[in-house]
């Protein structure tokens, strides 16, 4: 229940349309019947007309007590609009979100998955994070080093591959990813003593990741870099390189996997050299 600053008794809508119900202040945003105010008839009628944004400002007695400058007032009041919008556009967020979730509590989003949107925003994220990242693969580990030692070692291997592919200095933090094979057991093969655990990268930002991986064919080694992905983005390239080999028992060898868009699609190489042929073109590498 709305109460008037002056008189303290309830505000009740006004039976004639040109009437304003009440009165706000355009700095504490306390209410008054628009009779407890100062304002004329002309003007209380313009209140009424409820205009956004109103020209006509008002400032209860207590405010106008107040020594504040005139400007910022107004800087106060347009303030004090802003935030009306903002909660305005908050509820109708609020309202599209419950609407979503009901609906998705019926539905399915797409292709028959059932994820929900929850599901979804957390994979956007976990992409947004890792798209930062680089994965090193095959980078030798002495395991007999200590800590520090292999740290080290692993610091100066990666700034090696990384100047060989940019010549831009980069900032990086870099770790292991697993866990240490116990030097105490006997492997059972040859091949598990040799396997050696990725190095995750991670750089200032995303584009610069990108950057590196575009330019990876500039470095010679013998190690792999790929990009750091989400488990649902590994079982869709999984799926991608099962289809190629599938595709290659049957004698299609020109298929290969190119991102377009940041998304890793089947491309095939052969169609694309018949498309540009008439043109006197070589497709690129």
């Amino acid at each position: 229940m709305d109460v008037c600053m002056k008189c303290k008794s309830e505000i009740k809508p006004r039976n004639k349309p040109q009437d304003a119900d009440y009165i706000d202040c355009d700095l504490c945003k306390g209410k008054l019947h628009p009779e407890c105010t100062t304002l004329s008839i002309s003007e209380q009628r313009v209140f009424a007309l409820k205009k956004t944004p109103r020209e006509l400002e008002y400032y209860c007695i207590k405010c106008k007590s107040v020594d504040i400058p005139r400007d910022l007032k107004s800087v106060i009041f347009k303030l004090n609009q802003k935030i009306d919008e903002l909660q305005a556009s908050n509820e109708a967020l609020v309202k599209e979100v419950a609407d979503l979730k009901k609906r998705n509590s019926s539905e399915s989003i797409s292709s028959g998955a059932n994820y929900e949107y929850e599901d979804i925003y957390a994979e956007f994220i976990d992409r947004q994070r890792r798209s930062k990242n680089i994965i090193i693969y095959g980078l030798h580990e002495d395991q007999k080093q200590n800590k520090q030692q292999s740290h080290e070692n692993d610091e100066k291997e990666i700034k090696s591959i990384l100047s060989n592919i940019t010549d831009t200095h980069i900032e990086f933090s870099f770790h292991r990813l697993g866990i240490l094979n116990n030097m105490n057991k006997e492997p059972k093969t040859s091949k598990a003593n040799d396997k050696v655990r990725p190095i995750k990268v991670l750089l200032p930002n995303s584009d610069l990741a990108l950057d590196i991986l575009r330019n990876k064919k500039k470095y010679k080694g013998n190690v792999k870099i790929s990009p750091d992905m989400t488990l649902r983005q590994r079982s869709h390239m999984r799926n991608l390189i099962s289809k190629i080999n599938e595709e290659s028992e049957k004698g299609n060898k020109d298929l290969h996997i190119k991102y377009i868009n940041g998304v890793p699609k089947i491309f095939d190489s052969s169609a694309n050299e018949k498309s540009l042929g008439s043109k006197n073109t070589n497709p690129e590498n």
